[in-house]
């Protein structure tokens, strides 16, 4: 165990959030995330609706 921490290979905050997430989900969450940064740029507001998958026009709670 000491050894995996040295290594920087343990669960973090990221890991234990999406490391149980099946890989085709993974990589699918990916290339939805680069497919929004080639067409549009750098806008947080869009980004956080192609990681959360769901659709910009989408109204928001919080």
């Amino acid at each position: 165990m000491l050894d995996r921490f040295q290594r920087g290979r343990y669960r973090n905050r990221y890991t234990l959030r999406l490391g149980v997430l099946p890989r085709p989900v993974r990589v699918q969450r990916s290339l939805d995330l680069r497919a929004v940064i080639l067409d549009h740029g750098w806008h947080p507001e869009l980004i956080s609706a192609a990681l959360l998958g769901v659709e910009f026009s989408h109204p928001r709670l919080f």
